[in-house]
């Protein structure tokens, strides 16, 4: 009786421990279901569940749903703006699912990466995530899951290429994405395809079929949970209807946009997209008061918004105040989005030249590790060699003390000189095998060797990649001949880096006056420097000198010489800390700002930190040679000062020069230098000449004095005539 007891027991535990692992699988499921459906109209509620299915599973170990649930909260925070957030969670889910090998969730994660980017406004590394993500799907049984998830990524992908204006390409991968989704009876996706494929033919003037594809999206949006999509097939029909110049039907759909996102949606990005194009709408009606209401509900927060929408935002005020008449306002803000333009392209540069510094020195240190492994290796050759050479010498020695042996004890004893011939022939096999063994490994460390060898030289090609990487971001800063034609009218350039990179730099700007509030005269400035150093080291160097340039004429209007000196001397010392350590790079800078006065005479100021100026006027050529100390470096003195020059120019034409030092210091191949005062001479033997003629002759002195020998530095000339 007593097992039979037992028996039942055991039966009734096992069951209801199975009932209790279906419950909680059943609860993960449901918890997952519903985390899913929230997505689309309550965040909060989205996020609450998720969280509650991760805890749950990380309890439980069931990494399997713990990568579903990942997945659902990236979604989440990513909608709501939590960049960082969501790309740790993607993170995560791509690490768990390449612990279990789950080729799906790994591609599962690299989609929702690619998104978090595109959100973040970084589309290259989006475009890099989502095409990882196809190659992987890509190589999985095509089931139905593979299927729409390669449609969900060929959606995507279209969607992100529309920022980069690539519509027909975008158009192909959203088709594709339509037809998937179709087939596999996906309307939900199917539906978001066709409101993103509106995107792409309005984008190419196809207005009619885009106006199809939206309104139909609309139409199942509004059966739908999807309060997202809905409000988004309203925001693109409102666009469309614009471009079509129905603005009643265009201003009925924006505002049926932003009435969602104000009482469901809630998402401030996106509401402000509608602002924007029901102002814009406004706008291209010539409603212009309306336009200034419906925008300026954003003016008191217009701080809190990224750098890109401030732009947007500003130039829709200037646009409003345009039409209403009121251009002091308008150019005001119009300023403000240029301002901010400038800036955004600025910080860009920078983390281009950041990127371009960091890929030189990873290729450096790379070089110089292959460089000690290739050391190493011949080493180990030249020990192999010497100690097979000693083998090989006692070899020999055995068998010429046999050899002797062998004769001296012939006459004696046949049969043993025999057995003894027969021991040192097994023995003179075994180091002959030895030999060749030696002989074969030898022929592999020449293999490994020459391996090595094309290695180091594949990585010396990728270091120059780099350096022409940065001397592209480097020609990107220096003026285009557009700006200096522009400024100037007339100019001579000879621009001759030493190594790929230059520490030589020019650069130009103007400054506009106000005269009673309106734009009144324009000041030209034209510097010309030398950094410390050349190639990469000077490089960053002229990054900095052109970037202080720019902060203290460009942005802060600054117009006398010698402060515009003293400020960059103490900024470059502050930059590179040289108060507290020994650093003496500096740069060598002639600075010359030009201004028309009321007698209808030019004033040109000058400031030289190292450099002169040569001055060609009413036939006379004049050399002014500035300060001759240099931007930053070492400072013995308690304060540096640089002093202007002032000199009244008549109605006749003058020319400038500013040179750096490399043109007088180039070597002929008797190691010669050019010298400054054979420079003068040239430059005042042509100076009445036209400046492109003077180029002409210039570089051509130049070559013919520094042909067969090396170029000693980084030379620059700039002239330009005022």
């Amino acid at each position: 009786m007593r097992p039979i007891l037992i028996l039942i027991a055991a039966f009734v535990l096992v069951f209801v421990a199975k009932k209790t692992v279906l419950a909680q699988e059943t609860n993960l499921d449901s918890l997952f279901v519903q985390s899913k459906r929230a997505i689309g109209y309550d965040l909060d509620n989205a996020l609450l569940k998720a969280q509650e299915g991760l805890r749950l599973s990380q309890e439980r170990k069931d990494q399997a749903r713990e990568i579903d649930f990942l997945s659902v909260l990236a979604e989440v925070y990513s909608r709501s703006d939590n960049f960082e957030a969501a790309l740790s969670c993607a993170v995560k889910q791509e690490k768990l699912a390449k612990i279990l090998n789950n080729k799906q969730g790994e591609a599962s994660a690299l989609n929702a990466q690619g998104l978090i980017y595109r959100q973040n406004g970084n589309f290259v590394d989006a475009l890099v995530y989502l095409e990882r993500a196809l190659k992987i799907f890509g190589k999985q049984p095509q089931n139905k899951t593979v299927i729409i998830s390669m449609a969900s990524i060929d959606a995507n992908m279209g969607n992100l290429l529309q920022n980069f204006e690539e519509f027909e390409l975008a158009h192909l991968h959203l088709s594709r994405a339509l037809v998937a989704f179709q087939q596999q009876d996906e309307t939900m996706f199917a539906n978001m395809c066709k409101l993103h494929l509106s995107s792409t033919l309005k984008n190419t003037n196809r207005l009619d079929s885009a106006y199809l594809l939206a309104n139909e999206a609309k139409k199942f949006y509004l059966k739908s949970p999807r309060l997202d999509y809905l409000a988004f097939s309203y925001l693109y029909l409102g666009d469309i209807e614009r471009r079509r110049s129905h603005y009643d039907s265009a201003i009925k759909h924006t505002k049926e946009f932003l009435r969602l996102h104000k009482t469901a949606i809630k998402n401030s990005n996106n509401e402000l997209l509608g602002i924007f194009q029901l102002a814009e709408i406004y706008t291209a009606c010539k409603k212009p008061k309306e336009a200034l209401s419906t925008i300026s509900v954003f003016f008191q927060d217009s701080a809190k918004l990224d750098a890109d929408s401030r732009v947007v935002f500003y130039e829709r005020l200037a646009e409003t105040y345009s039409l209403l008449a009121e251009p002091s306002k308008a150019y005001l803000y119009m300023r403000l989005s240029s301002i901010l333009k400038d800036s955004i392209q600025t910080k860009n540069k920078h983390e281009l030249l950041l990127r371009a510094r960091k890929s030189y020195e990873l290729a450096q240190r790379e070089v110089a590790m292959e460089h000690q492994k290739a050391t190493l290796a011949t080493e180990n050759l030249k020990l192999e060699t010497r100690r097979w050479v000693v083998i090989s010498l006692v070899v020999s020695a055995i068998i010429a003390v046999s050899a002797f042996l062998w004769a001296w004890q012939k006459y004696r004893k046949a049969a043993l000189v025999n057995r003894r011939n027969g021991e040192i022939t097994a023995k003179l096999q075994e180091k002959q095998a030895q030999l060749d063994e030696q002989i074969r490994h030898t022929k592999l460390h020449s293999l490994l060797l020459e391996e090595i060898n094309k290695d180091i030289a594949k990585k010396q090609e990728d270091m120059q990649a780099s350096l022409r990487y940065a001397q592209t971001i480097q020609e990107a800063l220096l003026p285009h001949k557009e700006k200096l034609t522009r400024i100037f009218g007339d100019y001579m350039l000879v621009f001759k880096p030493r190594a790929i990179v230059s520490g030589d730099f020019y650069w130009c700007g103007e400054i506009k006056e106000k005269d009673n509030g309106l734009l009144g005269k324009t000041i030209k400035v034209v510097a010309v420097g030398d950094c410390t150093g050349h190639g990469v080291p000077g490089g960053f160097m002229s990054v900095l000198a052109m970037s202080m340039l720019n902060e203290l004429i460009k942005f802060g209007k600054h117009q006398n010489v010698s402060y515009i000196l003293d400020k960059m001397h103490k900024n470059l010392r502050e930059a590179l800390k040289q108060r507290r350590r020994i650093n003496e790079d500096g740069i060598d800078l002639a600075l010359c700002i030009i201004q028309e006065n009321n007698d209808g005479t030019r004033q040109l100021s000058f400031g030289g930190a190292g450099r002169p100026l040569y001055l060609y006027s009413q036939k006379n050529f004049l050399e002014i040679k500035g300060n001759k100390k240099s931007i930053g470096g070492k400072q013995k003195e308690t304060v540096r000062r640089f002093e202007t020059e002032n000199i009244i120019l008549k109605d006749s034409p003058a020319t400038i020069y500013l040179v750096t030092d490399g043109f007088a210091d180039q070597f002929d191949p008797q190691r010669r230098k050019f010298t400054s005062t054979k420079l003068k001479n040239l430059l005042l033997s042509v100076a009445h000449l036209d400046l492109d003629v003077q180029q002409h002759i210039v570089e051509s002195g130049l070559t013919e004095h520094s042909v067969g020998a090396e170029q000693q530095d980084d030379i620059t000339l700039l002239a330009v005539r005022i």
